[in-house]
């Protein structure tokens, strides 16, 4: 089992990490690099993100505690190839170099897009009628990789893309006027779990009064959803 470097002291390891970066820099695999120590293939994607951040001084410093990291094992090595094999320019950014927030938008993009897709196919499941979803301008939602998976269900599925702040083409919002002028609105609340009980039974009740729905939908503001 490939271990992650605690077996050794703290000096030898600030040693390795800066002798496989500048293997890695050399123009190395950074997988044949982290072979020769035995070490996990996750530390040395760990340690080119350490030395981007913070040069060889950031790899000479013990490694804090802190969150958990919000990508997994696969994921960095996905993204660090796309980084180093890719111009930002290619990917529709505006500047040549990579940024910490532009990473931060790559990750958000290529990532959470497979978690969101995964629910699309959930929203899809066994449907018979085409199901029209209306998203905020979340750059998730404008994605390369969900709008080939919207084009891949033949029409199944189409996605209505909001304007910025402009709650009026919401349908959502007429749900929640609808809420707030029955009891959900008019009662006295005691805590947030009886709170949601009251909501969740009325979003229940409010489902099945298929007369009232179609009538949000009478507002010229939605008449662009097709129903």
């Amino acid at each position: 089992m490939e271990n992650d470097g605690r077996k050794f002291d703290r000096k030898t390891l600030a040693d390795l990490r800066i002798f496989a970066v500048k293997q890695v820099e050399s123009g190395a695999s950074p997988e044949e690099v982290i072979e020769q120590p035995g070490l996990h293939r996750s530390c040395i994607y760990r340690w080119l993100s350490q030395y981007r951040e913070g040069g060889y001084e950031a790899l000479m410093k013990k490694s804090a505690k802190g969150n958990a990291p919000k990508i997994n094992d696969t994921q960095l090595q996905k993204l660090y190839k796309i980084i180093t094999n890719k111009n930002p320019l290619q990917l529709n950014f505006e500047f040549a170099l990579w940024t910490r927030s532009m990473i931060r938008d790559l990750i958000r993009e290529k990532f959470n897009a497979d978690r969101f897709i995964v629910f699309l196919k959930r929203l899809i499941y066994r449907q018979e009628k085409p199901i029209f979803l209306i998203l905020d301008g979340h750059p998730v939602h404008k994605s390369g990789k969900v709008k080939e998976f919207v084009g891949s269900t033949q029409g199944m599925l189409r996605l209505f893309i909001l304007p910025p702040y402009s709650p009026h083409l919401n349908p959502d919002e007429w749900v929640w006027n609808w809420l707030k002028n029955h009891k959900p609105g008019r009662s006295s609340v005691t805590g947030p779990d009886q709170f949601r009980a009251i909501v969740k039974t009325y979003l229940n009740k409010l489902s099945k009064l298929k007369k009232v729905i179609k009538g949000f939908f009478g507002d010229p503001d939605l008449s662009y959803i097709g129903l």
